[in-house]
């Protein structure tokens, strides 16, 4: 009975743990912190050029995560 309760545990702490990750869409993702030190050489073109870089990248990035994400789901939902 013990090893049942264990076993039940570990599941459920695994599943809380890596279950949370198939419920994350692109507009729930909370920006990471990035020090301004590594642009404090940068000149105002090369900011402006680096923000619109990033800019451009996020339609791209939303999209790979929401593909992701409806994968995951769906290997979830198969594993049930």
């Amino acid at each position: 009975m013990k090893k049942l309760i264990l076993v039940l545990a570990v599941c459920s702490l695994l599943f809380s743990c890596a279950g949370g990750q198939f419920l994350n869409s692109s507009d729930s993702v909370e920006a990471d912190y990035v020090s301004p030190a590594i642009y404090k050489s940068y000149t105002c073109e090369k900011l402006e050029t680096a923000a619109a870089k990033i800019i451009d990248q996020i339609p791209g990035l939303e999209k790979l995560i929401d593909e992701r994400k409806k994968n995951n789901d769906v290997l979830f939902l198969l594993e049930q």
